[in-house]
């Protein structure tokens, strides 16, 4: 069996395995199509090449061309709480998306809830009234379609819901209050990351001892540039202690400080020699910031900067090249550097001939360039 670059820990030789493995860990991928479309677009190729995830289509084939086998592996994976596309759902379930909302089945009702994201209010409602929990829980998993007023809370009651939506809606001096009596680390973790936050609130969090608390708070806006170095250097301590929970705080905590985003140029531009990655990543992903300080971000030590600051539209092409040159490109994140309007692609045949293996080796590594 070849070797299959990129795919997430957890893989096996059983094909089905490798697919449940591949959502399990990008939970957030948008629907793009068919099964195997998406399949391909997880494994970070695309469908007909000859490169890993051709491998696993043809592996997967039997099911995928199947009608009978396809409809198992669909139906499996809707039992298991993967992420299906919307379209596969009602190709396989033969019923339109509005439909499926009031299927018999909690599991169904909570796929469509997972895959429909741009559902109307009026069916938000509809799977927020649902009386299973694992609906709930599919339901407020993100931002969009929100929350109604009315319905906040319900949901913050609900222990389907509760950590889930309080992560994102406004909440009342009573709603935090009582969030912050809860025992559950998790509820904590999901307040402090709440951007509607006061600064009142946000004080309120300086002294809970959990990491990832502590990084939240210290991206608020309403902390001071000593606290945030004081939050910051109590998490690293941890860190240095051995501490599991700080290096996820640290590592693998994937909030960032979106106000940043809204804030003024001239308060946006004092980020700009931050010592906290997040920040100046946040501050690339803006496309309004002066010709300096786009020199200085394409030069930051720090690769996701430099990415987070090539997908702004005026990128220089030997900016690009240069990225996915030394780096390769992410594909998990679209679109692709190499599909910039910017990107110079007479050049992708010369990065055969290159020594690192992101670009050079046989077609199928090559075409992650």
């Amino acid at each position: 069996m070849p070797e299959l670059p990129h795919l997430p820990l957890g893989y096996s030789a059983r094909p089905r395995e490798a697919l449940v493995s591949s959502w399990l860990s990008e939970p957030k991928m948008p629907s793009c199509g068919s099964l195997a479309e998406q399949l391909a677009q997880r494994l970070g190729e695309k469908p007909g090449v000859d490169g890993p995830a051709q491998f696993v289509l043809d592996l997967l084939d039997g099911e995928l061309h199947d009608p009978g086998g396809r409809a198992d592996f669909v139906r499996g994976m809707v039992d298991r709480e993967v992420l299906v596309g919307i379209d596969d759902l009602e190709e396989v379930y033969g019923r339109p998306r509005a439909a499926l909302v009031s299927a018999t089945s909690p599991s169904l009702r909570a796929a469509v809830a997972r895959a429909w994201y741009d559902r109307p209010l009026a069916v938000q409602v509809e799977l927020l009234a649902d009386p299973d929990p694992q609906v709930h829980a599919a339901a407020t998993a993100r931002r969009h379609p929100g929350i109604p007023p009315g319905w906040r809370e319900r949901c913050l009651a609900d222990p389907a819901a509760r950590v889930n939506v309080a992560r994102y809606v406004p909440l009342t001096s009573e709603q935090f209050a009582q969030l912050m009596r809860s025992e559950e680390e998790e509820v904590h973790q999901a307040v402090a990351g709440n951007p509607h936050l006061s600064a009142e609130m946000v004080a309120r969090l300086l002294d809970i001892d959990d990491p990832l608390v502590r990084i939240a708070a210290a991206q608020s806006r309403h902390v001071d540039a000593e606290t945030r170095d004081r939050l910051y250097a109590l998490v690293e301590a941890e860190r240095a202690d051995g501490s599991i929970e700080a290096e996820v705080a640290l590592s693998w905590n994937f909030a960032e400080p979106d106000w940043l985003r809204e804030a003024p140029l001239t308060e946006r531009m004092t980020y700009l020699d931050c010592q906290y990655t997040t920040f100046r990543r946040v501050l690339a992903s803006c496309h309004d910031l002066p010709e300096e300080a786009w020199r200085r971000l394409d030069n930051d030590p720090e690769l996701v900067v430099r990415r987070a600051a090539a997908r702004r539209p005026d990128t220089p092409p030997e900016v690009l090249e240069g990225l996915v040159r030394a780096h390769g490109d992410v594909f998990h994140i679209r679109p692709l550097l190499v599909d910039h309007p910017n990107f110079p692609r007479h050049m992708l045949r010369t990065f055969v001939d290159e020594p690192s293996p992101t670009c050079a080796g046989p077609p199928a590594t090559r075409r992650r360039c």
